[in-house]
């Protein structure tokens, strides 16, 4: 039965129930069921590349995150270290990167590539059209790196690519890595842009420690500022 406790002036202050909350069990697909009783707080948490926000009306709400976002200030590169971004860790298989890039040549067209863990050496990378074999008539094959391209400077005004490169056993240390790679970016004011979606692997069995994009004729040609690339791990 309610049990009601009143001030000195007879003015009701609290009430409890025997009949109320007592406790209930929260468990995972992994890890030790856990016990939530009158008075805890269940917490709903992230990992990587999920992010969680309570709100009100009893909500919290679930949602893929960015772990890492690098803008340019000025004209230049991206060289990200994995080990120096906190949300990197030994359990990530999959590094997913959003780019939003514009080349700082006017009106020249220019190639983006992305290098794994220092090696520049773009012969150590094969590229290939999606859909085809290699070198099949209408499908492209080189043996380089470019993932993509994008505008130069001024072709036209405020157009930046917007792309996805997914590279795949990004901590493995015994398959070669492949990346898939697709983008879209406006050429001018006329009927021209480009998309791309390509297949590019690397002989290498490293672990995935680094990260460079760069133009193909760096550090000649390089990325305006303001252009961004945005990581998420996926475990």
């Amino acid at each position: 039965m309610p049990l009601y406790i009143y001030d000195k002036l007879g003015i009701q202050k609290q009430s409890s129930s025997s009949g109320g909350f007592t406790s209930f069990t929260a468990t995972g697909n992994t890890g030790t069921p856990q016990t939530i009783s009158d008075g805890n707080t269940l917490s709903v948490l992230g990992g990587v590349g999920i992010t969680t926000v309570a709100s009100a009306t009893d909500t919290v709400t679930v949602k893929l995150a960015y772990d890492h976002e690098v803008t340019l200030g000025v004209s230049g590169s991206f060289d990200i270290d994995l080990t120096a971004v906190s949300k990197w860790n030994s359990n990530v298989k999959k590094i997913i990167i959003e780019t939003s890039l514009r080349g700082t040549v006017s009106a020249t067209t220019t190639a983006v590539r992305v290098f794994l863990n220092n090696d520049l050496t773009v012969t150590n990378y094969h590229r290939q059209a999606m859909i085809g074999l290699s070198n099949s008539s209408g499908f492209p094959a080189a043996n380089d790196n470019q993932v993509f391209v994008t505008t130069g400077s001024t072709s036209p005004a405020n157009f930046f690519n917007s792309g996805e490169v997914v590279i795949y056993d990004a901590n493995n240390t015994a398959k070669a890595k492949n990346m898939i790679t697709r983008s879209i970016v406006r050429f001018d004011t006329s009927l021209n842009s480009r998309t791309d979606a390509n297949g590019v692997s690397w002989t290498g069995v490293a672990a995935i420690t680094r990260l460079q994009i760069r133009t193909a004729n760096h550090p000649t040609d390089l990325f305006a500022s303001t252009s961004s690339v945005r990581l998420i791990f996926v475990e």
